[in-house]
């Protein structure tokens, strides 16, 4: 298992996809242990809207699991609508079923990293 990581660490990188910053994160527990990051962001580059949680692969279970904010992966960039309008958010969210360290989970941008321990995820009844 070890090899096929190291050699899926070495494939080219791809070039429509970038670390996109993000503004907000937070986790909440839906029931027995179903944990959900949600992640916010503004919409910086015109047609960038397509943003995604992408967990990074591990052998064993490290203190914090990484997860990147990516963005503009494939479908084509649009023209930004012209006119007064509110500043166009995003927000994306995935299942941490599988992929939480035994600390918690650190979400990766493009200018920043933000931990988030156990302690701190919130249950929602």
């Amino acid at each position: 298992m070890k090899d096929s990581i190291k050699a899926f660490y070495e494939l080219p990188l791809s070039t429509g996809c970038r670390l996109v910053d993000f503004e907000h994160t937070g986790i909440v527990t839906l029931w027995d242990d179903v944990h959900v990051l949600i992640v916010t962001g503004k919409v910086l580059v015109s047609g960038v809207v397509d943003v995604k949680l992408v967990p990074h692969q591990y052998d064993d279970q490290p203190e914090y699991w990484e997860i990147e904010v990516v963005g503009g992966c494939g479908g084509r960039l649009k023209e930004a609508i012209p006119g007064p309008h509110p500043e166009p958010v995003w927000t994306t969210a995935i299942s941490l079923k599988g992929i939480i360290g035994t600390q918690g989970v650190e979400v990766i941008g493009a200018s920043k990293r933000e931990r988030i321990p156990l302690e701190t995820f919130v249950t929602l009844r």
